[in-house]
């Protein structure tokens, strides 16, 4: 079969035409919108399981298309550096509305020593003992 042209509408591919429905319904009128969408896009509409996917996978094969492939998964959290970068906003807004309350100013010469404390090896009953000062 000849390759056609990604500007043809989705009901001139071999796709049975309640599919056809489906993908019109959900702004996918043209070729050119099918073949951006990735597997997981098409997945999350209702009705389009493997099957309707694989369907849509052979309508392209047969006209010398694809669908875009899936983006790569995300790269893995580093929990510990997360809840550590968690933990110093917490005290840093501790120390803020505390300076605030008792009106020592902006307490800037505190907060400079107690980032360095949190960037340095910092000691957790410190923290504590000074939290409950």
């Amino acid at each position: 079969m000849a390759r056609r042209s990604k500007k043809q509408s989705v009901e001139s591919l071999p796709l049975h035409p309640r599919l056809q429905r489906l993908l019109a319904n959900h702004g996918i009128r043209y070729v050119e919108d099918l073949v951006k969408k990735c597997p997981k896009d098409l997945l999350q509409i209702w009705y389009v399981g493997k099957k309707k996917l694989s369907e849509i996978e052979q309508a392209l094969a047969a006209v010398g298309l694809t669908l875009k492939e899936n983006p790569p998964p995300p790269p893995p959290v580093d929990v510990n550096a997360a809840a550590i970068k968690g933990f110093q906003n917490t005290i840093r807004a501790f120390f803020s509305r505390k300076w605030m309350k008792e009106g020592i100013g902006t307490g800037r010469f505190e907060l400079a020593r107690f980032e360095e404390c949190l960037r340095s090896e910092w000691d957790l009953a410190l923290v504590r003992r000074v939290m409950e000062s």
